[in-house]
């Protein structure tokens, strides 16, 4: 099954942010409609801004928003089926030198620096999100990135299907879940060289 994020439905301004509002589109492999969601929060098109991921599950589409302390769970049918709470997290505020940090590793080298200064001048966000990704194991177990993009190292999250939490995981760098399993990790990170690496960890359940 895949999932289609329809574009533009609506978008409003709420606090100084400009928020999009869109349904997820769920197709079966012959490319068939499965299911039409509510309108979601799509979040911020900005550089640091509340964005919202979405991940499928066995059977269930999981739809988390970094201004939320809950991912929602959909059923095969896009329709709202459960909310997992994301445990403890809390908002932490942006600091200058974090957007901007946050602006050139985005970016990259390849941009010109009259670009970078036009990014760098917009208004940034006034929090970091509550987390950044979500994936989900065959088992049910949902994984969030949960340091923010500013950072140097990185912080997993794993709640089980109900909600509490698992466990928190540090990796040293920075880095992104490739595929989680329900007894491993499979990751990308950069080196100091900026060189792509991928590594498999093994997840044990205490």
């Amino acid at each position: 099954m895949a999932t289609l994020l329809l574009p533009g439905a609506s978008t409003q301004r709420a606090g100084g942010r400009v928020q999009t509002e869109a349904p997820i589109l769920l197709l079966n492999a012959s490319g068939g409609e499965t299911g039409v969601s509510r309108d979601i929060s799509v979040g911020e098109g900005r550089f640091g801004g509340t964005v919202t991921t979405i991940s499928m599950g066995k059977h269930a589409l999981y739809v988390g928003r970094g201004d939320s302390a809950y991912v929602d769970v959909y059923d095969g049918n896009a329709r709202p089926a459960s909310a997992i709470r994301t445990g403890d997290l809390r908002r932490i505020l942006m600091s200058k030198a974090e957007f901007e940090k946050i602006v050139r590793r985005q970016l990259g080298q390849t941009w010109p620096d009259s670009i970078l200064k036009k990014v760098l001048a917009t208004a940034r966000p006034k929090f970091h999100p509550l987390y950044r990704d979500v994936k989900v194991a065959p088992d049910g177990t949902v994984w969030l990135t949960i340091s923010a993009a500013s950072d140097d190292s990185t912080v997993f999250r794993a709640l089980s299907a109900k909600g509490s939490v698992l466990g928190d995981v540090r990796m040293p760098h920075v880095a992104q879940i490739l595929e989680p399993g329900n007894d491993y990790l499979l990751t990308e990170y950069r080196s100091g060289d900026r060189a792509e690496h991928v590594a498999l960890f093994r997840v044990t359940h205490k």
